[in-house]
C-alpha cells in the first residue's frame, strides 16, 4: 500500500464537503479532476487491479463490450445515488488512476473519449437523489454507454 491509495479517499472527502451540488458544475469538476489526476505519476494498488480488469473487458468487441460497460456504469450510478458526491469524488479519482495505469497500452483518445461528459453528467444527476433527475440520468447513462462502446470499438 502506498500514499497514492489514499488519494481517491481524500478526493471523496473533498467532494463530499466542498463540491457544488448543481449537477452541471459537479460534472465540470469531475471532468477536470479526471484530467488532472490522470496526468499525475501516482497510481494506487486498487487502480492497478482495476486496470487489469479493464484490459480484459477492452478486448471484447460488439455487444459484449456494451453490456460490460453498461453493467459497470450502472453499479457506479447506483453507488452515486446512495453515497452522493462522496462516492463521485472517489470513483472519478480511481478512474483517472486506472486511465493512467492503462496509458502505456491504450491511446489517450480512447481513455478520454470513453469517459464522456454525458456519463459524468449522469453520475452528477444521480447525486441529487431526485427521482426525475435519476431517471434522466439513467437515460443519459445508456446513451453514454453506447457512445463509449462505439468509440472504443472504432479506436482500438
Amino acid at each position: 500500500m502506498n500514499l497514492c491509495d489514499f488519494l481517491p479517499i481524500l478526493m471523496g472527502i473533498i467532494y463530499h464537503k466542498y463540491a457544488p451540488r448543481e449537477p452541471l458544475k459537479l460534472m465540470l469538476l469531475s471532468w477536470l479532476t479526471l484530467a488532472l489526476v490522470s496526468s499525475l505519476p501516482c497510481i494506487g494498488s486498487l487502480a492497478l487491479q482495476l486496470a487489469t480488469y479493464v484490459r480484459e473487458i477492452a478486448v471484447t468487441k460488439g455487444i459484449g463490450l456494451l453490456i460490460a460497460i453498461l453493467k459497470n456504469n450502472l453499479v457506479v450510478f447506483a453507488l452515486n445515488v446512495l453515497l452522493g458526491p462522496l462516492y463521485l469524488g472517489f470513483s472519478v479519482t480511481t478512474t483517472a488512476m486506472v486511465a493512467r495505469a492503462l496509458a502505456s497500452g491504450i491511446p489517450w483518445r480512447v481513455i478520454l473519449g470513453a469517459h464522456t461528459p454525458l456519463e459524468l453528467y449522469a453520475y452528477s444527476l444521480a447525486t441529487t437523489r431526485e427521482p426525475k433527475k435519476i431517471a434522466r440520468g439513467l437515460v443519459y447513462l445508456v446513451i453514454a454507454a453506447l457512445v463509449e462502446s462505439w468509440f472504443i470499438n472504432k479506436s482500438w
